[in-house]
C-alpha cells in the first residue's frame, strides 16, 4: 500500500430525532429509557471512508452500529493513539448483539510521524469481503484528528440540542452521557 495520504470522511445515515425521544416521555422512568435508547439502542449505518474505500459500508448486509459506542470508540482511540502511538477501536454491530468487550471487528490506528496508518481486523465466522484486503490505509494525522474530533463534536452537539429542549434534563445530566469520551 502506498504511503500517500488519503482523506478520511465519517458520516451517519441518520441522527436521533425529537420523534425518537417522544415515545419515551409518557413513561414514568422516561429519563432512564431515553438514556438507554441513546447510549445502547440507537443504531445507524456508519460510513468511515478512507479515500475511495469505505470500511463500514458497502457490505451485502449493512452494518448497523450503536452510534454512541462507535463515537465513544473514536474518542478513546484518538486519545490512546496520541498517548501510545497506536490504538484499537472496537466495532460493535447492533444487529448481531455484539457486546462491549466482544467486538465484531476492530479498526487499528498507528501514528507514523505526520501520518496515521489505519488497518481493519475482521472478526466473526464469515470471511471478509474482498475489498477489505489491504495492509494499511494512510491518512494525514492532522486531517484524521480534525475529522474525528469534528464528528465527535457534531454528535455531542446534536444530542445536547435534542435533550436541552427538555426541561427535565439538566446540563450536568446531558454531560454525563459523554463521561467516557
Amino acid at each position: 500500500m502506498s504511503d500517500t495520504a488519503q482523506v478520511l470522511q465519517i458520516r451517519l445515515d441518520e441522527w436521533p430525532t425529537r420523534g425518537d425521544i417522544q415515545e419515551f416521555l409518557a413513561q414514568t422512568d422516561s429519563h432512564r429509557k431515553i438514556t438507554e435508547f441513546l447510549t445502547l439502542e440507537y443504531d445507524a449505518a456508519v460510513s468511515l471512508k478512507v479515500g475511495d474505500l469505505d470500511l463500514l459500508s458497502g457490505y451485502p448486509e449493512a452494518f448497523f452500529l450503536p452510534v454512541h459506542a462507535f463515537v465513544r470508540s473514536l474518542s478513546r482511540g484518538v486519545k490512546e493513539m496520541d498517548e501510545n502511538g497506536e490504538a484499537t477501536l472496537p466495532i460493535y454491530l447492533q444487529q448481531y448483539e455484539v457486546e462491549e468487550g466482544n467486538p465484531a471487528h476492530k479498526i487499528t490506528l498507528q501514528r507514523d510521524d505526520d501520518k496515521v496508518r489505519i488497518g481493519f481486523e475482521w472478526g466473526g465466522e464469515s470471511d471478509p469481503p474482498d475489498f477489505l484486503s489491504f495492509d494499511n490505509l494512510v491518512v494525514n494525522r492532522e486531517q484524521f484528528r480534525s475529522t474525528v474530533i469534528d464528528f465527535i463534536d457534531l454528535y455531542a452537539r446534536k444530542i445536547m440540542m435534542l435533550l436541552s429542549m427538555r426541561a427535565d434534563w439538566s446540563g450536568e445530566e446531558i454531560s454525563s452521557l459523554f463521561e467516557e469520551f
